[in-house]
């Protein structure tokens, strides 16, 4: 009885579960075509929000290019697109803190070779650092990567750089999210763990 009673006491202090980092995809082509990403908030569920300042999701070279952006999106023909109206930049938060997060951008038509896109990563208030992708040909993706040896971060900032106007497209976000402690293994096991030990307990007292 008394041995019973260790073995729960000692898995009472192992408490704790280190999960695995995360990885998630989000390659806009699951959203309504011509929507905006950051009035819909449509990945709130997976705890990313995006400010009010795409224009909308297009649909792609794939499926007619209705509005003549020139592009196809790179993990599937949707992309997200900004042409200047609210702005040509956007505010990415997240629920949980990252460890790396990359994303795909193309300047469209109506830009310029050299206007450029800067993608920037914030601890809080805290700049980490940025990565600075200038544009070629329309529709011609680059890929930027932050990524800090393990520091992490819960907001990006991605912004687009030139003369006048310069409407470019965003594909294929990916994140990873940092690993975190858990308990386990769960509270209603260790509920009920604790009345276990309670009652042996005082069984072993009335026993002695």
């Amino acid at each position: 009885m008394r041995r019973l009673l260790l073995i729960l006491g000692l898995a009472l202090l192992n408490t704790g579960l280190l999960m695995s980092a995360s990885v998630v995809v989000l390659t806009f082509d699951d959203l309504v075509p011509y929507s905006q990403v950051g009035q819909n908030q449509n990945y709130a569920n997976l705890g990313v929000h995006f400010t009010l300042t795409d224009h909308e999701v297009q649909v792609g070279l794939d499926n007619g290019d209705p509005y003549d952006w020139g592009l196809n999106g790179t993990n599937g023909p949707y992309f997200d697109a900004f042409n200047g109206w609210p702005s040509y930049a956007m505010t990415i938060t997240f629920d949980a803190p990252l460890l790396s997060f990359s994303v795909d951008a193309a300047r469209s038509n109506g830009s310029q070779v050299g206007d450029a896109v800067l993608v920037s990563a914030f601890n809080g208030l805290i700049p980490l650092g940025s990565v600075n992708i200038p544009f070629g040909l329309v529709n011609t993706w680059s890929t930027a990567t932050l990524d800090f040896n393990g520091a992490v971060f819960d907001k990006v900032t991605i912004e687009g750089t030139g003369a006048g106007y310069h409407p470019y497209g965003i594909d294929n976000i990916v994140f990873t999210r940092a690993p975190v402690t858990l308990p386990e293994p769960g509270a209603v096991w260790l509920t009920a763990a604790g009345g276990s030990l309670l009652l042996l307990r005082r069984r072993l007292r009335r026993s002695a």
